[in-house]
């Protein structure tokens, strides 16, 4: 993981944005996703792919 942000937070939700580069042979492409992450403490994280600005 090159870059992980916490863009948004809302009580126990928060907008995560998590970068990489992926190389295959000689090129390479930048690889960007976007989590929707609920906190259920005290044991319990749940995450899910989200479009941007899907937080709610």
């Amino acid at each position: 993981m090159a870059r992980s942000v916490v863009r948004e937070r809302q009580g126990s939700q928060l907008g995560l944005e998590q970068t990489r580069e992926a190389r295959l042979l000689v090129f390479s492409f930048p690889i960007e996703v976007r989590h929707k992450v609920i906190e259920l403490p005290p044991h319990r994280l749940s995450s899910r792919a989200a479009a941007p600005g899907a937080l709610q």
